[in-house]
């Protein structure tokens, strides 16, 4: 029973919703806030890095990164980042770069990205939700 019960964890965890970015539209400064969690629900997703590129960027991974933060070790749950401010624990690999206007792609293992423009005025705004 028991050897029964130790399969059936990785099912469980394959079984799990794919992960989603959104950006915080309670956000009322000109700072982008982005949303992770599993699709459907309010889930954080265990992340081990959050990365910002301008969408024309080429590369894997790009050598223009806005932004790139990574945790210390193992993914770790997080729900919620404001952009250049890395979650506890965690540093910047690289930037934060200032935002200027134009297009930019959030980007996290097992989800699609988020594409998103920033305007003259700072304010960021999904492509699609």
């Amino acid at each position: 029973m028991l050897r029964a019960a130790i399969a059936f964890v990785p099912l469980l965890a394959a079984c799990s919703a794919p992960a989603s970015i959104s950006l915080d539209s309670a956000a009322s400064d000109s700072t982008p806030v982005f949303l992770l969690t599993r699709q459907g629900t309010s889930e954080p997703v265990p992340i081990t890095a959050f990365r910002i590129d301008a969408c024309n960027a080429r590369g894997s991974p790009p050598i223009d990164t806005h932004w790139l933060a990574i945790a210390p070790g193992a993914p770790e749950p997080v729900a919620r980042i404001v952009y250049g401010m890395p979650p506890a624990g965690w540093r910047s690999a690289q930037g934060p770069h200032p935002l200027g206007p134009g297009c930019y792609r959030a980007a996290i293992a097992g989800a699609p990205p988020l594409e998103f423009d920033v305007s003259t005025g700072g304010r960021a705004t999904a492509r699609r939700q």
